[in-house]
């Protein structure tokens, strides 16, 4: 698991896997995709006289593009910086008091029509609730990874990916997610604390808990 304190900034206060999509962040991400795509089609299209049913259409075009960005959830950087896909496809997980609150993603219909929930205030419907005592388990799975950004260098990370077990058979598998702040070593002390069965057999929950990145704390088990 990353920890990213420059480029990210939280949605919420709440302790949290990723980043809950607020209405804020929505309409960012919406505005990100859609300037760069209209001006794109603006300018294929320029050759051509300027009518109303074109201006129509170039909108059109660029809504339906600017959709399949968001199903997706790609970012234009991503074709500079060579990043992959989200890695978490607006998924989030938010630690509360006694449960906790995530988003799954289950498809790219699904993601849009989250999307635009979102920015009309009625995402409720797409987002699931767990008391701890219902979580059957919590599993940290260590893994180690590369990525570049933008060089023909990549670097080497170990981060955790989270798979969560729930007592009426449900469950949610998080692929490599990011906190931001502080947030890892919450979680660490939260799972420690509310969940009966953490599964760790890297033992990773107490560098968790006290802050220790984890290519560190790989290093020392490996002296």
């Amino acid at each position: 698991m990353k920890n990213y304190k420059l480029g990210y900034q939280k949605t919420t206060d709440i302790v949290s896997l990723g980043r809950r999509l607020t209405k804020k962040l929505a309409i960012k991400k919406f505005l990100y995709k859609f300037i760069p795509t209209l001006l794109i089609v603006l300018f294929i299209s320029a050759p051509s006289t300027t009518t109303v049913q074109k201006i129509i259409f170039v909108i059109f075009i660029s809504l339906l593009i600017t959709t399949g960005f968001i199903a997706a959830d790609f970012q234009f950087s991503q074709l500079w910086l060579r990043l992959p896909l989200d890695q978490t496809r607006n998924q989030s997980v938010e630690f509360l008091n006694d449960r906790i609150r995530y988003y799954q993603f289950k498809g790219y219909i699904d993601n849009v029509k989250y999307f635009y929930s979102v920015l009309l205030g009625k995402e409720d419907k797409f987002i699931k609730e767990y008391k701890y005592e219902d979580i059957q388990s919590v599993e940290l799975l260590l893994k180690h990874r590369y990525e570049n950004y933008g060089t023909p260098i990549a670097r080497d990370w170990y981060v955790l990916d989270y798979r969560f077990e729930f007592k009426d058979g449900n469950h949610f598998y998080f692929y490599w997610p990011f906190t931001i702040d502080d947030d890892a070593r919450f979680i660490g002390m939260i799972l420690d604390e509310k969940v009966e069965n953490v599964i760790d057999k890297d033992h990773v929950i107490d560098a968790l808990k006290n802050g220790i990145h984890l290519n560190d704390y790989v290093k020392t088990t490996e002296n």
